[in-house]
């Protein structure tokens, strides 16, 4: 289970770690999002919470440290935040 749980976590992590942000995220994200919101209430949407968390440093956002920020607004897994930020297109 440590190995499962460890690549969910580099799978989530990798644009952080890259340096890289999806480039639809960018587009969808520019000019709308900017660094200051710092709770997760505060968020609209799971793309802002991963634009926040992923190139404004908001490394509080993801408390269980399992990749996904905002639980609330991202869902509990990988998957569902990737599901989420793929219909926010």
């Amino acid at each position: 289970m440590k190995i499962l749980g460890i690549v969910i976590l580099l799978s989530a992590s990798c644009f952080a770690v890259a340096g890289e942000f999806p480039d639809w995220i960018k587009t969808t994200a520019s000019g709308s999002f900017d660094c200051n919101k710092k709770y997760c209430k505060n968020m609209s949407s799971c793309s802002e919470a991963y634009y926040k968390f992923t190139e404004c440093g908001k490394k509080g956002l993801d408390r269980d440290k399992d990749g996904v920020p905002c639980e609330n607004v991202c869902g509990k897994t990988v998957s569902a935040m990737q599901q989420l930020l793929q219909k926010e297109q």
